[in-house]
């Protein structure tokens, strides 16, 4: 990927997302401590899923909101 290309999908990325500052002292969820504050930021701002190929957020049972593969977001949400 060349700087322009990192460039642009940075500003794509940009546009279609909310930018909000990482939670300071998240409550301790799952097995990673620093994987706390993505659940913190997922509950704060009410997403469905965290999408993502991390394993102690995937492996993580009754997690909420649950933590889905891209594969399985793209199913779930009727996506291509």
């Amino acid at each position: 990927m060349t700087v322009l290309e990192r460039r642009q999908a940075d500003a794509v990325l940009r546009a279609a997302a909310d930018m909000l500052p990482d939670p300071v002292a998240p409550p301790a969820v799952v097995r990673d401590p620093r994987d706390d504050y993505l659940v913190a930021l997922a509950r704060a701002t009410r997403v469905d899923a965290i999408i993502t190929g991390d394993r102690d957020l995937l492996d993580h049972e009754g997690l909420e909101p649950p933590a889905l593969t891209p594969r399985a977001a793209c199913e779930r949400f009727g996506l291509p």
